[in-house]
């Protein structure tokens, strides 16, 4: 699971990017998805995904794109490519939200969708700010 943590960092430093309003955070939301996720499933947590307003996504990556963006952030650490390759790596769902505060309260009803494993959230300080992990209930 520690590499998925790594790669849904991949959507925080895509966070860090030029932001619309300089006073707004940004936050990247990433999702595992189950592997045996239908199409109905996906849609439902996409669905959920665009009730943030995002200013990026929903994009959503399968596993194999997943597995090949471990591949290129990991090229000169094999020993971190030979776990990844011990990991089933989920798909993901990423989406970047722009606001002076993250509100969680969409959080637990995207949680209880069928198809969801976990979430992750990543919020951007300001310009030149810090990254950090965002609890939510």
């Amino acid at each position: 699971m520690a590499i998925v943590v790594t790669l849904a960092g991949a959507g925080a430093a895509y966070a860090a990017g030029t932001r619309s309003d300089p006073q707004n955070h940004r936050h990247s939301i990433t999702i595992m998805l189950d592997p045996e996720i239908t199409a109905e499933q996906q849609a439902a947590v996409e669905e959920q995904l665009r009730g943030w307003n995002p200013t990026v996504g929903p994009e959503f990556r399968d596993a194999g794109a997943v597995a090949s963006m471990a591949a290129e952030m990991y090229q000169d650490n094999p020993e971190a490519l030979e776990r990844a390759a011990d990991v089933a790596l989920p798909a993901i769902g990423v989406v970047i939200v722009e606001s002076p505060a993250f509100d969680c309260e969409p959080v637990p009803a995207l949680r209880r969708l069928p198809g969801v494993q976990s979430i992750m959230i990543d919020g951007v300080a300001k310009p030149g700010g810090r990254f950090g992990r965002i609890e939510c209930p």
